[in-house]
């Protein structure tokens, strides 16, 4: 691998990180915006450098394409190029990068692949605009219905397809970027956690991925004034919330390490400073890589949603608002990966995925495969997220033996 992977490597990273930045802090770089634009141009751009063709599809998804020498099966890399808000300059986007960077290097040390390349930038993995996760790959995964372009709004009540719509694209051809000749999709990314880092490893091989639900729950009481309701006569539903979410990290911590819940929103109404609250929303992300765990903390939370509206007179309603299998990455892949990590000299580990990627839904048309590089103290999702450039490499060094063979041989 020659030194101008590196050298590119550090430049793209250097200036997208500019791109889309937030007045709070990091980056808000979200699907169908001047950020999302300006942030696909620079790719078009380094693409073409690269003796790249590439386009835009109805998914939103921008792909360059190395043309290879024979036909067949497509090895395509990449990962997502839209931030949370206040996120961080890597997640989803080193893996944009990571892939154009080896495919580049490749081809000045080898010359046109015997198979082609397609690096991607995915739109809209993360849900900081809409509450639609992984937009364009289940578009090319062929799994995202038309009415739900229609269904789903952002903060500013802009469709899903009005906004695609507003950005050239045409909602009604969404199906048209559905894809049947991927042969193998490729992902490297941030860890965005901290064992990597905790336990002295370079490179993580990703074994599968986390099935994750994320619910929410409403626990509905009476509004009344703070001032002259007796506590002993009030129906708060704020205070039988803090009951059920103070209960969580136990239900947790009984279904083993593995486990993980996490209330990240909370809502009242009316949401005055001197009334007692009659609603009290809040959401919960549940994640296990076992399906079965998954299901029981599930249950026992209901049962103890149930359990203390009763007791304290109240009632409540529930909803799902997303439901994703656990998914293995391809065995042959990670076999694969790790002999390359191995023949690469890093110290590498097999792990699993405590987050949702695209390789989740792109696994349900290709086969899968993720790698890790660590993230500086574990930090994702914040301003604060950090990976040196020679932290990375290793990894670069992995994705480049593994996509020589897939590419090449």
């Amino acid at each position: 691998m020659d030194s101008q992977v590196k050298a590119d490597l550090g430049a793209w990273i250097a200036e997208l990180r500019g791109v889309g930045t937030f007045a709070e802090g990091g980056l808000w770089r979200t699907p169908f915006t001047e950020s999302d634009k300006r942030a696909k141009a620079l790719l078009a751009g380094w693409m073409t450098k690269a003796g790249m063709t590439h386009w835009l599809d109805n998914g939103g998804n921008l792909i360059g394409r190395m043309a290879g020498r024979e036909a067949g099966p497509v090895v395509m890399a990449g990962s997502h190029i839209d931030s949370v808000k206040s996120g961080g300059y890597l997640d989803g986007a080193l893996g944009i990068m990571a892939g154009l960077a080896v495919a580049a290097g490749l081809k000045r040390e080898l010359g046109q692949p015997k198979r082609v390349i397609d690096i991607v930038a995915i739109c809209g993995e993360e849900q900081s605009r809409f509450r639609l996760p992984f937009i364009g790959s289940r578009a090319m995964a062929g799994t995202l219905e038309r009415k739900e372009l229609d269904a789903v709004t952002d903060a500013d009540g802009i469709t899903v397809a009005d906004a695609m719509a507003k950005d050239g694209l045409d909602p009604d051809g969404v199906a048209a970027a559905r894809r049947n000749d991927i042969g193998c999709f490729i992902e490297l990314h941030i860890e965005q956690g901290p064992v990597l880092e905790a336990r002295g490893c370079q490179v993580g091989v990703v074994t599968d991925i986390v099935g994750i639900t994320q619910c929410g729950y409403t626990i509905i009481g009476d509004a009344d004034h703070a001032g002259t309701t007796p506590m002993t006569m009030r129906r708060d539903a704020l205070r039988a919330a803090v009951k059920v979410i103070d209960e969580i990290p136990d239900i947790c911590r009984r279904a083993g390490d593995s486990c993980v819940a996490t209330v990240g929103t909370i809502g009242v109404k009316p949401g005055g400073v001197s009334s007692v609250p009659a609603e009290c929303t809040f959401t919960i992300d549940v994640r296990d890589r076992l399906v079965e765990v998954r299901r029981r903390i599930l249950t026992e939370i209901e049962s103890l949603v149930a359990h203390v509206v009763k007791a304290s007179n109240l009632a409540y309603r529930s909803v799902t608002h997303t439901e994703i299998a656990p998914t293995p990455m391809d065995e042959k892949l990670v076999d694969l990966f790790w002999q390359a990590a191995q023949a690469s000299g890093a110290r590498a580990m097999k792990m699993h995925s405590g987050a949702g990627h695209d390789a989740m839904v792109m696994a349900k048309i290709a086969p899968a495969a993720m790698l890790f590089v660590p993230s500086r103290g574990g930090k994702s999702h914040t301003p604060k997220e950090f990976t040196d450039i020679d932290e990375i490499m290793p990894g670069i060094d992995v994705l480049y033996r593994g996509m020589k063979r897939l590419a090449y041989d």
